[in-house]
């Protein structure tokens, strides 16, 4: 049964649920070594914090930032569930910083996310090196060159049945990217499962067209490490938090990474995309003071999720963790909505619990 385990989604008036998961963020705002002090890519990175802020209350997890990554140590990585190294490069790192999150990804004790500037390893940038960096994490690729003016590109799915890709088109357009080349790709050491069109590309300066790869990843995963771990390359420009495709993806990414089902958000009279339980027969709810049960005659339930009215998910169940009853006795009166899937269909309903 599922009771026992619900004891974090409680919906006490005086105490809000434990965060389902916890994501630590390395990115920083200030550079010195510019005219100005601001790092090159403050506006994406602001623009990401409000982003991930609201998904991360939307949610229910929790988010901390460090401005880099000298504070990080084995102590601080075991209380979080997913790194996101956001536009953050790999030097500048101290040795426990290293060790801690080499030991963090080896042992799979959470994921990894990296964005753009997480690939900018190299002779051409940097002096420094770290080896398990470059041949453990992100291939085996050298930065050689980037599309300073911008280019607008077509990013193309390899593989759309990834989780990853959930409500994403199998092409998309990025329309301000500076599309990094590398010395070779990362292809025969990792999974990747996107690519950018080169033939897409529409220059703001043609005189860096030739400013290509040939065969260009811009998502990929490494297998071989035990954590989750994704790389995506588009993460420079400010507008990719106006591109829906762009956001999806970035959603699906923290979930996944950090191997955690996505809640679905809902408020209350938006059921336009939900199908009537009562008229289909196939799910039936009922609820006493301590549990809601919930039943599929002829079906197979696969999915439970129970949202407050504001949306808000307090529970989600599938696979081996699923059972017919919810504990819902420390919850108050009010509507919640159910929702459920099986093997071929979703349903939600609205429930007033007295």
């Amino acid at each position: 049964m599922l009771a026992a385990a619900l004891g974090f989604a409680s919906e006490a008036r005086t105490q809000a649920p434990a965060p389902r998961f916890r994501v630590l963020v390395i990115a920083e705002l200030l550079d010195p070594s510019n005219a100005d002090g601001n790092e090159i890519h403050r506006p994406y990175v602001e623009a990401a914090k409000i982003w991930l802020n609201k998904l991360g209350a939307d949610s229910n997890f929790t988010v901390t930032y460090l401005d880099n990554p000298n504070t990080i140590t084995d102590t601080m990585l075991s209380k979080v569930d997913l790194v996101w190294q956001m536009n953050y490069t790999p030097f500048r790192w101290n040795a426990t910083a290293k060790a801690a999150l080499e030991k963090y990804l080896d042992g799979g004790k959470g994921g990894w996310l990296g964005d753009h500037h997480a690939t900018l390893y190299g002779s051409a940038v940097t002096s420094e090196t770290w080896p398990w960096y470059f041949n453990n994490l992100i291939g085996g690729i050298n930065y050689k060159n980037y599309i300073s003016k911008f280019a607008s590109g077509n990013v193309r799915l390899e593989d759309s049945t990834h989780a990853l890709f959930k409500g994403v088109p199998t092409t998309f357009n990025v329309s301000t990217e500076e599309w990094y080349t590398w010395d070779k790709t990362p292809r025969p050491k990792v999974h990747v499962l996107a690519n950018v069109d080169e033939s897409s590309y529409k220059f703001v300066d043609p005189s860096q067209s030739g400013t290509k790869m040939g065969d260009h990843p811009v998502i990929w995963t490494n297998d071989n490490l035990k954590a989750r771990n994704l790389y995506i390359f588009m993460g420079h420009h400010p507008n990719l938090f106006t591109n829906t495709a762009y956001t999806t993806l970035l959603r699906n990414a923290v979930m996944w990474v950090a191997n955690k089902p996505a809640p679905t958000s809902v408020k209350p009279g938006n059921r336009s995309d939900e199908k009537g339980i009562a008229a289909a027969g196939r799910i039936q709810l009922g609820s006493d003071s301590r549990y809601i049960t919930i039943s599929a005659p002829g079906a197979s339930l696969r999915s439970i999720d129970v949202l407050d009215a504001s949306g808000r998910t307090l529970y989600h169940a599938a696979g081996k963790d699923l059972g017919d009853r919810v504990d819902r006795s420390h919850w108050n009166a009010g509507r919640y909505l159910v929702r459920t899937a099986t093997e071929t269909d979703r349903f939600s309903q609205w429930l007033e619990l007295r």
